[in-house]
């Protein structure tokens, strides 16, 4: 019943994601060989809470954890002398079914080894540890209480510690670069959110980024929005074209604009501010700066239509273009 169970949800999953995005099937099995290392990753995170992140990769996570887990792990079994073997069987084989989907996920579709994965396999090694001899049979209810309360303490104490990583964005995206900086994407995040603050370190950030992995979504618009800061315009327009290959970022036509007016293409320029407007058609500076540009090239008619269509969706058209325009 399991095994159709899952091969139901992995026909499912493929479809809406593995097939999706252009990635073959036999993908995702290769990338489930290099993810193997994952397990012991995993075992480490749920006996030794503390190397948690809250944007974890294989890269960045070491193994040691893991390791000293899985010995640990096999040493209580080998002592307890009362384990059932059924039950410890039981425990291993779900863990490691429940964990089976969070390692067929490509590599190209998500990198990452999120630690939430682990609330099901979890349930795995709870069926193992009552035979171990970690839990063996005590009388004394006090005593037992005692243990147990201690480890809760524990554990409330590292979970309490590792919650203030949620507390706002730049908490989140600040731990993501320290504990996985071989991320691109955790760098980028936290340089935009450090762009108006530490324009220097954001800037540094976008480029440690960009070394990683250059193809990463958002990160060529976000090289070029810096460069265009700079007034850089020309030096932009790579990044842009670049972007709206593997993203087509909306805000992509907007800078693009800037770029072919620095280069004297206003009728290009046009065009990309009406492919802009097209998917962000309440963006008042986008429509201004528009509306000056069938101006300076002389199509009026379009101006006043454009106008006219303005005013519909109730936005405010400058007096000094108004005249301009003969209205």
């Amino acid at each position: 019943a399991w095994v159709v169970c899952f091969g139901i949800w992995y026909g499912a999953r493929a479809a809406a994601t593995i097939s999706g995005s252009g990635i073959g099937t036999a993908t995702a099995f290769t990338d489930l060989w290099h993810r193997l290392p994952v397990i012991l990753q995993y075992l480490g995170k749920i006996l030794l809470p503390v190397n948690l992140s809250v944007f974890p990769t294989q890269q960045d996570t070491v193994l040691w954890y893991g390791i000293v887990a899985a010995v640990a792990l096999v040493a209580v079994i080998t002592l307890s002398r009362k384990g059932n073997v059924k039950a410890i069987g039981a425990g291993i084989v779900c863990f490691f079914l429940f964990l089976m989907p969070a390692l067929l996920v490509p590599d190209e579709l998500n990198r990452q080894t999120f630690e939430h994965r682990l609330y099901l396999p979890l349930m795995g090694l709870l069926l193992v540890l009552p035979q171990t001899i970690l839990l063996p049979q005590v009388s004394d209810a006090k005593k037992l209480v005692t243990v147990w309360v201690g480890i809760c303490v524990v554990f409330a104490g590292l979970n309490y510690n590792h919650q203030q990583n949620f507390n706002d964005p730049f908490a989140f995206w600040s731990q993501a670069a320290e504990t996985s900086p071989n991320s691109a994407y955790a760098n980028m995040m936290l340089a935009a959110r450090l762009d108006k603050s530490e324009v220097q370190r954001s800037e540094a950030m976008f480029r440690k980024a960009y070394q990683l992995n250059p193809k990463e979504k958002y990160l060529n618009f976000y090289m070029a929005e810096v460069l265009q800061r700079k007034d850089s315009v020309l030096a932009s327009e790579p990044y842009l074209l670049a972007e709206k290959q593997i993203s087509d970022y909306i805000k992509c036509d907007f800078y693009m604009a800037r770029v072919q007016m620095e280069k004297g293409d206003r009728m290009g320029a046009i065009a990309s501010l009406e492919r802009y407007l097209i998917r962000d058609k309440y963006d008042a500076p986008a429509h201004n700066n528009l509306l000056l540009l069938l101006l300076d090239a002389g199509q009026t008619e379009k101006a006043r239509a454009h106008i006219a269509a303005m005013k519909q969706m109730g936005m405010a058209v400058h007096p000094a273009i108004m005249a301009r325009a003969g209205m």
